[in-house]
């Protein structure tokens, strides 16, 4: 393998047998450029359908490092070194594969020499023994052990970044994209993307691209729901997949409550004596009548008007959206493609919509949007202030029609202040036309930070999109934020050509 590798390396672990997991990733690996895929181990294991996932992930894969997983059902490992309940599923999954799947899985490598870079599912000091590398001394014994300055392994579910400098001290850093350095070691735990641990939902994976030396993370979510069923259907204990737990939607507050009820089939059932249409207009005067009659009441209780009952009035923000989603554009020509994002040149007071946007406040009372000019370039900056960390503020752009025209290319860029505290993502959202002419649509259809570095502090997100899917009716672009601080967003481009 080694010097036969061109620009991009996606290294991804721990698929277990999550079909639905794998096959985001592998659609977000097609869309990024990647040239190679390298499986750091345990393809199947935990989830319900190993010998699907295993049967793609051989198809798409083209290097492999064994996984403890991997071992166990094709005989190389005692079932004893696993606890009761993951024995039950090792033979669940083993009487799912065939005899040439274990034969596959038996002809695996421990561990994968590359060019400057060294791959395992464990530590290296004993591959076969499959250590977790869970803190900087574990990963001190496999620097000792290898000569590679880049080491990647998985294991443990939990992407980490261990780093040996020339203290000689090793050190564990936040999960981030970064370059190589002279003078530095480093040791990438990927992830997992069937089965992540560390209180993400999303897909964890990186991609190596040989010719910057730099790594890049990705995460990507994808269909919880379909995977709860598919392990429902095959009769396997939802608490072996830990991520299930974490659902972000068990945090969201249920606006309203299921009720036993059963329509009446008879008219004679209807409801009975009620005002068959209310006019919101005379609806809104009647509240504006009471609301001063409350209010003068209150003045009245309190004095004339005191701290107490003004406070009593007081009104909690709550998250407001400006507008409804837009109707997509007509293409507008932009050099050899169609393009409709651009920020106007032009200021604005704090809180008015960007022309052409639609705006989401999650607390407007303490997030503000600007436009104002780059003084270096006199092009125009968005500037998004926050103090609500936990509200989003979510910037949407034009949708535009796709038409005849099947490439993408999406990009933004930003420059966090020295207060800022928190993550800007960019989101590409599409709707497309399945084989029935049904309309789909995925919110979250790509994902990216910032990360690219470029003169005057700006970072920039960017991926072109060769072959958008087949029947995609229209795209938008999203910028999208939880945050305290400032930020600074410039150039956000939404552009398809043929």
């Amino acid at each position: 393998m080694a010097g036969d590798l061109t620009v991009r390396i996606a290294f991804v672990s721990d698929i277990h047998a999550n079909l639905q997991a794998w096959n985001a990733v592998l659609l977000d690996i097609g869309s990024s450029g990647v040239d190679h895929i390298v499986c750091l181990g345990d393809i199947i294991g935990y989830g319900p359908q190993p010998a699907e996932t295993l049967q793609s992930v051989h198809a798409h894969v083209h290097h492999f490092v064994l996984g403890n997983h991997d071992a166990v059902i094709c005989g190389k490992m005692d079932t004893g070194l696993f606890n009761e309940k993951a024995r039950e599923l090792i033979d669940w999954t083993r009487s799912r594969l065939a005899d040439n799947a274990v034969t596959f899985l038996a002809g695996i490598p421990l561990t994968l020499k590359g060019d400057g870079f060294r791959c395992s599912h464990g530590d290296f000091s004993a591959p076969g023994a499959f250590h977790y590398v869970i803190d900087p001394e574990d990963a001190l014994a496999s620097w000792n052990q290898v000569a590679e300055n880049l080491l990647l392994v998985g294991h443990t579910h939990v992407p980490k970044i261990f780093v040996l400098g020339g203290s000689g001290i090793p050190r564990q850093v936040t999960p981030q994209d970064f370059a190589l350095e002279p003078g530095k070691r480093f040791l990438v735990n990927v992830g997992s993307v069937g089965n992540p641990r560390d209180g993400d939902t999303r897909a964890s994976y990186v991609i190596f691209d040989t010719e910057q030396q730099a790594l890049f993370w990705r995460r990507i979510p994808f269909d919880i729901d379909a995977y709860r069923t598919a392990m429902q259907q095959a009769g396997l204990p939802l608490d072996s997949s830990h991520f299930l737990r974490d659902d972000p939607r068990q945090s969201l507050p249920a606006l309203r409550t299921m009720l036993n009820f059963s329509p009446p089939e008879e008219d004679t059932g209807h409801v009975r004596d009620t005002v068959e249409v209310e006019d919101m207009a005379v609806l809104r005067r009647k509240a504006a009548h009471w609301k001063s009659l409350a209010l003068a009441l209150i003045l009245a209780l309190t004095g004339g008007g005191g701290a107490g009952g003004l406070l009593w009035w007081h009104n909690t923000p709550r998250p407001q959206s400006l507008g409804n989603l837009p109707a997509p554009l007509s293409p507008a020509f932009a050099g050899d493609g169609i393009s409709a994002v651009e920020l106007p040149a032009f200021g604005l007071p704090p809180h008015d919509p960007v022309p052409g946007w639609r705006l989401h406040y999650g607390d407007r009372r303490h997030q503000t949007v600007s436009i104002e000019t780059d003084e270096q370039d006199d092009t125009p900056v968005l500037r998004a202030a926050s103090q609500a960390p936990r509200a989003t503020l979510r910037l949407s752009s034009p949708v535009l029609l796709t038409g005849q025209y099947s490439r993408l290319y999406i990009q933004i860029m930003t420059q966090t202040q020295d207060d800022f505290e928190g993550n800007i993502e960019m989101i590409l959202s599409l709707t497309r036309e399945n084989a029935e002419g049904d309309r789909e649509h995925s919110e979250h259809y790509f994902i990216k930070e910032p990360n690219e570095r470029r003169t005057g502090g700006w970072l920039l997100a960017r991926n072109t999109f060769q072959n958008l899917p087949a029947g995609t009716h229209s795209v938008q672009l999203h910028i999208r934020g939880n945050f305290k601080g400032t930020v600074l967003i410039k150039d956000p481009q939404l552009t398809l050509r043929q």
